[in-house]
């Protein structure tokens, strides 16, 4: 029999109501991990400030809201769902749709301010560098 105790045979206690099982993240993800929500609050204070200017001149509103689609490369059902979520989370934007095809996934977003109809240069706009933390998580 092993000497070596489980994490949770470890760390719980009869003792206690609370139990407490630390989780084994693997390092590699460190660095990312923290500059993900970095650069999450950062895109989103950009995109507050535009929706601010917008939202103070409110008798002229020079919106032009539109449905827009996204492609993106991920593949996993939970790096989509995460994708997705960050850019809702993005004033702005609305995910209105998740298009499974293969190898070809796309996104369909409400864009309060939809500044172009081209699926390339909205996809870079829209979900800007998320995409390259959430494949470093999910893919």
């Amino acid at each position: 029999m092993s000497s070596k105790k489980s994490n949770i045979e470890k760390y719980n206690n009869n003792d206690d109501d609370l139990n407490f099982i630390p989780l084994n993240i693997d390092s590699s993800l460190a660095p990312n991990s923290t500059k993900f929500p970095l650069q999450f609050n950062i895109d989103g204070i950009s995109v507050t400030k535009t929706l601010g200017t917008i939202s103070l001149g409110f008798p002229n509103l020079n919106i032009n809201p539109g449905i827009v689609k996204i492609t993106t490369e991920l593949q996993s059902d939970y790096g989509l769902a995460m994708l997705s979520n960050c850019i809702t989370l993005t004033p702005g934007t609305i995910t209105m749709d998740i298009y499974e095809d293969g190898s070809e996934n796309a996104i369909y977003i409400h864009w309060i301010d939809a500044t172009t109809e081209d699926t390339k240069e909205a996809s870079e706009i829209i979900k800007g560098r998320f995409e390259y933390f959430v494949r470093r998580l999910f893919n």
